[in-house]
C-alpha cells in the first residue's frame, strides 16, 4: 500500500529533508510502524504458547525416558551381582555357590533401584500436578 505524507509533515519538515525526498510516496508496511501494547501482548502471549506446547510435547518422551532407566538398572545389578558371584566362585573354589547368592543379591538390588525410580518418579508427577494446578487457580 503507498501512501502520500499528509500536507501538514511536508512543511513542518522540508528544511531537514534532502530537496524532492517529500515528493516521493512512501510504502506503510508492518516493519514501519511502531507495535502497540496490544500488539506487544500478543506477541508475549504467542511465546508462552509455544513454550507450553513444547513443555507439554516433552512429556511423552519421558515415559522412554524412565522406561530406559528402569531397564539399565535392572540390567546393571543383575550383572554386576553375577560379575561378582563368578570372580569369587573361582577365586574360592565354591562353583556355583556364590554365583547363585551374588546373582540373588543382583536381583534384589535391582528391584530395589527399580522400586526408588519409580518412587521418585511418582512425586515428581504429584509436584507437576500440585504446580499446573496452583498456576490455574
Amino acid at each position: 500500500m503507498t501512501v502520500a505524507p499528509p500536507p501538514f509533515y511536508v512543511g513542518a519538515v522540508k528544511h531537514a529533508l534532502p530537496a524532492g525526498l517529500l515528493n516521493r510516496p512512501f510504502a506503510v508496511s508492518e516493519g514501519n510502524r511502531l507495535p502497540s501494547p496490544l500488539d506487544r501482548l500478543d506477541e508475549k502471549l504467542r511465546d508462552a504458547r509455544a513454550r507450553r506446547q513444547a513443555k507439554e510435547r516433552g512429556r511423552p518422551n519421558e515415559g522412554l525416558g524412565i522406561g530406559m532407566r528402569i531397564a539399565v538398572e535392572l540390567a546393571a545389578a543383575i550383572g554386576v551381582g553375577t560379575a561378582i558371584g563368578v570372580v569369587l566362585d573361582r577365586w574360592w573354589g565354591t562353583s556355583p555357590w556364590l554365583l547363585i547368592v551374588f546373582f540373588l543379591i543382583g536381583c534384589v538390588a535391582a528391584f530395589l533401584n527399580v522400586y526408588r525410580v519409580a518412587q521418585e518418579f511418582e512425586k515428581e508427577r504429584k509436584v507437576r500436578k500440585q504446580a499446573d494446578k496452583d498456576r490455574h487457580e
